[in-house]
């Protein structure tokens, strides 16, 4: 499992507020540069890499099916909470990010 804080070395970072990323939406925010794809699944909110490993389709994009998300360009499908590929052209995990609600 590939995880890196959303407030690794530069304190907690305001992403997105909750009201921002209802139940069964996502929203694209950006973390150091890097797009990052915020999801609201069943109430709990993860952080993934946007871009898909197998030809960079945007995961901001793709469709929530309980605790994954699948991309809308080849189908690969990603566990949310792990970033492990279940599904699809791809192979690679996605990168992930602790998500601190307060």
């Amino acid at each position: 499992m590939r995880r890196a804080p959303l407030h690794a070395g530069v304190g907690i970072v305001l992403a997105a507020e909750l009201s921002e990323v209802p139940n069964g939406a996502s929203k694209l925010v950006y973390f150091k540069g890097e797009q990052v794809a915020l999801f609201n699944a069943g109430g709990k909110v993860y952080a993934v890499s946007n871009r898909c490993p197998h030809a960079n389709g945007p995961l901001v994009d793709g469709v929530i099916e309980g605790e994954s998300v699948t991309c809308p360009s080849h189908g690969s499908q990603f566990d949310l909470g792990t970033g492990e590929p279940i599904c699809g052209p791809t192979s690679r995990p996605l990168k992930t990010f602790d998500v601190r609600i307060e």
